[in-house]
This record gives C-alpha cells, structure tokens and sequence, in this order.
C-alpha cells in the first residue's frame, strides 16, 4: 500500500475522530458515537476517500490494514479528544453545582492509583476498534470490488490514481 494513502487516511481519521469525540460530549448522541466508532469509521474514510477519488483498488489484505490503521487512528483521536474534554467539563460543572451526564466512575480514573488500569482499558479499546473496522473495511472494500470490477489488463490491482493536473 501507498505510503501517501496511508498518511491521507490517517489525517482523514484524526479529522473523524475529533468529530466523533466532539459529538460524544452530547449525552443523546453517545449511543451513535460509539457505534461509529465501532464499526462505521473505516467505512467511512475508504467511502469518502473512492468518493474523492484519492484511493484506488485494494485488495483484501491492504483493505485489513487500511481497516485496522484507520480504527487506530480515529480510536486515538477520539480519546485525545473526548477525555480531557469530559475532564474539562467535570471541573465546570463541579464548581457551578451543575450536573454532568459523564461524573460516574471520572473520579476513579483521575486518581493516579487507578491511572494504569485507565491506560491498560483504553489499550484494549484501541486493539478491538482496530479488529472491527479492519473487518468492517474490508466488507466495504468487497462490495465495492463486486461493483467496480478491476479493469482488464491490469496483472495487480491499482494502488492509486495521481492526477497530472491538466
């Protein structure tokens, strides 16, 4: 796979991540954020990327990394993101006596004696988004074989289109 795809999409998933992160901190959209998060983030790098026409064919193999490099990056943002975020409005909400949909259990995470198993849980977070969108990619990049055949004389499948600009 190309390195300059691989860099697209991981600045493409970062983007997606904060998005995800910033519509989390809404207590009604925490069900779908996850869910995205889950399963939909790959999907939706590769479908906008063939959309832009900034990625060719990939085959399933390049499809399970594309997939796996893609969770990990959109994981990673969300939680650089999400968490200082939810922290953030922890504090707020503690010093004007309001509420805050995610105070359940931030205490046990902000003492330092907890502080590795935090680390350790959200390892583990990025591992399984990983696996669920490399599969989930590579289910995109299936449907999207059987629709778009790859064209004939070709003996590899096109890695990626680099437009001349005239």
């Amino acid at each position: 796979m190309n390195l300059l795809i691989l860099k697209r999409a991981g600045i493409l998933s970062a983007i997606l991540g904060v998005i995800i992160a910033l519509c989390g901190l809404l207590p009604f959209l925490i069900v779908y954020t996850v869910l995205t998060l889950s399963f939909l983030a790959a999907p939706i790098v590769i479908i906008y990327m063939k959309k832009k026409k900034l990625m060719g064919w990939l085959d399933m193999q390049q499809s399970a990394i594309f997939g796996a490099y893609s969770g990990i990056a959109t994981s990673l943002a969300f939680f650089v993101v999400f968490i200082p975020s939810v922290l953030i409005l922890y504090f707020i909400g503690n010093i004007t006596h309001l509420w805050n949909y995610y105070t359940y259990g931030l205490q046990y995470f902000i003492t330092f004696r907890s502080l590795w198993l935090f680390v350790i849980i959200a390892i583990m977070v990025v591992g399984i988004l990983a696996l669920t969108n490399a599969v989930t990619s590579m289910g995109v990049n299936y449907i999207y074989n059987q629709i778009d055949k790859i064209p004939e004389g070709s003996n590899e499948p096109i890695d990626i289109t680099i437009d001349d600009g005239v």
